[in-house]
């Protein structure tokens, strides 16, 4: 009587036996002993699904190669169908090959995997078509048959080498000019280059690592990285898809899903491959463990059935292996994508937060946000699969566990269903502490960028303790003791995590001993150590599932601190109308040197087009409609190209906020502002990048050293780049050489001329200057002679010698334009100007009359020897703090009750011989000090030091309660098989441990 047909059998009749030549037809094994495919079902069932998937991804690489579609076949039922997609798959490939070659230099990856795949089944059809008991094919199919393997095997190892340069083909000298000129838009990383078994091994990292073992690894030392996970195709990708989700629900998830979510979902196919491969383990085990338990000295069951399923054990395993690492792989990098993505839409936005986003968030907000979230987030990435495979775990151990014990693994489930409201008790607790914790950590960092941000003020008034106890109170009374009940409940989530595995081996066991043992007999070694990999593998998602939970709880608290961040005001582009001067219409900057003749200093570009024009407009710091007082009221001026522009006033009449306004960073609730051209803004208070001196003034436009030259020369920064070792590679900055208030404005006004913009808006630009700096400045940059004559100049400022030198004036009072006009016909109508003027005591010069070459009294003249006097005698002082290398101006800058004579110290005024370069420049402070690094092994002493932190009862409990855990680990194991032995030797009764 012929055996009842399995499903899987049953399920394969739907192809019609006459078309499959060989005798066993469709059937799954055959073969000495059922260990082989036949050839019909390799064909049809295992070499056409795999030739039809690889003819689909080498279709869409030529589609990529040659932007041209393809369209798939219909699904074949016969062997004729299967050998034409064969052929069709060959010539794809062919294809590829000379697409890839032609255009790309990197080589296949769709390649790599067809040519390897079809390898192994040609190995594999060889064997079974040489290990067939029948002679229906003849020999020359079998020579036909090798010759495929060489040749299978001989295209896959050419398709596997590139000859493209790479980092470890190249001289270090070539590999850093490269790196050194940025010429690495065609170069591509090595990891892209890297080969199949390379990919899946990681060797491609094998020469940084041999590498590492030599010497200490230095930036220049590292590879290019993918162009895949650099920062601005990452950075512009999701900053595409968040202006798109603005204009619908402002979701940062489905931005963020859009832009990564098909790379994120790829692994999650190797989540699910990796899943099910680890479950082939147990079940191999079962199977090797009852072929030893029944194999006799005679040979039978036949020994290459053990070594089946060991063969078997050790491939699963290896597949295993690769698609776990690729899976962390493709994790980490999506985390790394998505963190630069977020960091870099962070810093977008504080460029374009109006005043009252800025009012809501402080800069340590910011930091925190780009900073803290966006690494939780990183975090979360690599966790967030567990959520949907941990479950699926979870099943499928039930299941096969099921399968083995019976219902006696129903106790063991219910068990582990029964901790899960615990688990979500305990989730729920460290939500909201993590909640408290980041709001605690705003507080903390808000209130530590205040008080720096004041250091000066407060140090001058000695409140450095109060400050430091306010900070210490949030540190230690809010922020640490939050920390402690986090700890506690992630404490009491790992202890449930490691109890419940055990807990649930133990209910399953005992219930099986005591109702399953007569119906499916004592428990064997193939059925513990069976069991047991399986509880192993049911261990894994009971433990990390909290941790991920915990993971996207913190990530989805710093989503929605992102998301509110991103959705915030930013300033209205559209309250200022905007166009470009033409190229002709722009004018020249002024090539002549600051002492042409007098015929020059009145030239000007003759032009009717008003590059700033402003009607009625009302702007506001902060708009309150209930409010009729805005910051500036019923603004209306205008300026032509060439001319400038004086905005006077008293302190806090508005002349900053006119400034700012002009860059569309106030609120305009009514009138119009037209600004033709390019902006270029200084501040009262200069910033300075963390870089060279030239990279501060060029700012990311193209190096043009003669005009930089000319910059330099008219903003007086040629004796101070002389005194740099580096000239104008001395570093400036946080890390760099110390400038003095002054050399920060000049280097500041420096910036915004090199800009080459259409209008120029200075705030108030003179104040940190001694005046003789400031005429030769005024009369070098913003006079009718200087380098910016042809261009639009808005200036405000106090200083009320200069305003004789402009076209016009703006005067404000209380945010409101109270004249406007000449300075000769302001000064005549006593008005707010001339009283302003009257309030300044000159006794000689009419304060609109000022020479820029006045001289001081003598009285100045006094004090001024008396300070020369006092740096003398203190010479060896002054030495010693030389290296902060202040400028003339910012040594002395006393002033008498005439303001106008200002009393400056030059550097003629202290004996040369008293001081050398190396005296007034520290040359290591011209460079960033890069920061010291120790080498090797922790030192000792810092261990020590931890466990005295920690406390010596706690250390030596703790250490004593790992060695304890892993000894009982090991002890169970040793009683598990004591107890299998006594059940395989047929003992009736049970075992017990005494």
């Amino acid at each position: 009587m012929m055996p009842e047909k399995t499903i899987a059998e049953k399920s394969l009749n739907w192809f019609a036996p006459t078309y499959c030549p060989h005798p066993n037809g469709w059937e799954p094994f055959g073969g000495k002993y059922d260990l082989d495919f036949n050839v019909c079902f390799q064909l049809g069932y295992i070499q056409f699904p795999i030739q039809l998937t690889l003819s689909v991804f080498i279709a869409i690489s030529i589609y990529i190669l040659s932007k041209k579609p393809y369209h798939s076949s219909k699904q074949p039922k016969n062997i004729r169908k299967i050998k034409e997609v064969h052929i069709c798959a060959l010539a794809l490939a062919i294809v590829c090959y000379h697409y890839n070659t032609t255009r790309s230099d990197t080589n296949s990856r769709s390649l790599q995997i067809y040519w390897i795949t079809s390898l192994i089944l040609s190995i594999l059809h060889f064997y079974t078509e040489y290990s067939s008991e029948t002679d229906r094919f003849h020999i020359t199919f079998l020579i036909l048959y090798f010759a495929e393997i060489l040749l299978t095997l001989t295209l896959f190892v050419f398709e596997n080498i590139n000859f493209t340069p790479n980092r470890f083909t190249l001289t270090q000298q070539e590999y850093n000019d490269i790196k050194d000129n940025e010429k690495l838009e065609g170069f591509s990383s090595i990891e892209d280059r890297s080969n199949l078994f390379s990919m899946l091994s990681f060797s491609w990292l094998n020469p940084i690592v041999s590498l590492s073992s030599k010497k200490q690894l230095t930036i220049l030392d590292l590879f290019v990285m993918p162009k895949s996970i650099q920062t601005i195709p990452a950075s512009l990708n999701f900053w595409v898809e968040w202006k798109k989700e603005i204009f619908k629900k402002s979701s940062l998830t489905m931005a963020l899903t859009r832009s990564f979510g098909w790379y994120y979902f790829f692994a999650a196919v190797l989540k699910l491959a990796q899943d099910i491969l680890q479950f082939c383990q147990p079940l191999l085990l079962k199977k090797l463990l009852s072929f030893i338990e029944s194999y006799n000295k005679d040979g039978t069951p036949a020994l290459a059935v053990g070594f089946y399923y060991a063969f078997s054990m050790l491939l699963f395993s290896i597949l295993q292996s690769f698609t776990v690492n690729q899976y962390f792989n493709v994790c980490m990098l999506t985390s790394v994508r998505v963190r630069s993505a977020l960091v870099s839409a962070i810093y977008k936005k504080s460029l374009v937060l109006n005043n009252k986003s800025l009012n809501d968030f402080s800069t340590g907000e910011i930091v925190n946000r780009m900073a803290v979230d966006t690494e939780r987030i990183s975090d979360a990435i690599q966790f967030c699969h567990i959520l949907w495979s941990g479950p699926l775990q979870i099943l499928i151990s039930i299941y096969l566990l099921f399968n083995m014990l019976g219902w006696s693994s129903i106790a063991g489930s219910a068990m582990m269903f029964f901790i899960i409201p615990l688990n979500s008790y305990y989730a729920k607790k460290m939500a909201t502490a993590q909640l408290n914790q980041m709001k605690f950590k705003d507080k903390r960092i808000k209130t530590t960028n205040e008080t720096l941000e004041n250091i000066k003020l407060i140090k001058l008034l000695s409140w450095e303790e109060p400050f430091l106890d306010k900070i210490r109170n949030i540190r230690n009374n809010y922020e640490i003791k939050n920390i402690y009940y986090l700890g506690y409940y992630l404490s009491v989530q790992t202890a449930i995590s490691f109890l419940v595995p055990i807990l649930v081996t133990l209910a399953t066991f005992a219930v099986y001993v005591k109702f399953e043992s007569n119906s499916r007999g004592p428990l064997n070694s193939s059925i513990i150590f069976s069991s047991l990999t399986l509880f192993n593998l049911l261990k894994f998602p009971i433990l990390v599932f909290p941790r991920a939970i915990y993971l996207i709880i913190n990530a989805i608290v710093s989503v929605r601190r992102i998301n509110s961040y991103l959705n915030s005001e930013e300033i209205n582009e559209a309250s200022i109308s905007r166009t470009n001067i033409s190229s002709k219409s722009k004018g020249r900057f002024d090539e002549s040197n600051s002492n042409s003749s007098k015929s020059n200093s009145n030239t000007k570009v003759n032009s009717d087009n008003d590059v700033v024009s402003v009607t009625n407009a009302s702007l506001w710091w902060k708009y309150d409609p209930s409010s009729s007082s805005p910051t500036l009221n019923n603004i209306s001026f205008s300026a032509k190209q060439g001319e400038l522009v004086a905005v006077s006033g008293i302190t806090g009449a508005g002349k900053s906020s006119l400034l700012i306004s002009l860059l569309g960073e106030m609120y305009k609730s009514k009138g119009t502002i037209q600004i033709n051209g390019k902006i270029a803004y200084t501040s009262q208070q200069p910033w300075l990048l963390n870089s060279t001196i030239l990279e501060n003034i060029t700012f990311g436009n193209k190096v043009d050293h003669d005009f930089f030259q000319k910059v330099i020369r008219v903003c007086g920064l040629e004796d101070d780049l002389k005194s740099f070792a580096d000239g104008e590679l001395t570093v400036v900055g946080e890390n760099g050489a110390k400038l003095s208030g002054g050399q920060r404005a000049r280097v500041s006004i420096a910036r915004a001329v090199y800009s080459r913009a259409d209008l120029y808006l200075f705030d108030d630009p003179l104040a940190a200057l001694d005046s003789k700096m400031a005429y030769s400045l005024f009369d070098k940059v913003f006079g009718q002679n200087g380098i910016l004559k042809n261009r639009t100049r808005i200036i405000s400022t106090n200083n009320i010698s200069f305003l004789n030198r402009f076209d016009s004036v703006i005067v404000l009072q209380n945010g409101n334009i109270v004249e406007q006009g000449k300075v000769d016909e302001l000064s005549k109508d006593h008005g707010i100007l001339a009283s302003m003027a009257k309030s300044f005591k000159y006794e000689n010069n009419s304060m609109l009359d000022f020479s820029a070459h006045s001289k001081p009294s003598l009285e100045n003249k006094q004090i001024s020897t008396k300070i020369e006097e006092c740096l003398l005698d203190n010479a060896e002082y002054f030495e010693k703090y030389s290296k902060f290398n202040y400028s003339s101006e910012s040594l002395c800058s006393l002033s008498s009750e005439d303001s106008s004579n200002s009393i400056f110290i030059t550097k003629n005024s202290v004996k040369k011989d008293k001081f050398k370069k190396s005296d007034c420049l520290d040359t290591d402070d011209s460079l960033i000090m890069t920061e010291l690094t120790e080498k090797g092994k922790v030192n000792r002493k810092y261990q020590i030091q931890y466990f005295k932190i920690l406390g010596v009862l706690p250390t030596t409990i703790f250490i004593a309660v790992v060695i304890l855990a892993q000894y009982l680990m090991v002890y169970s194991t040793t009683v598990l098989k004591e107890w299998a032995e006594q059940n395989d030797k047929k003992f009736s009764g049970h075992f017990y441990l005494h």
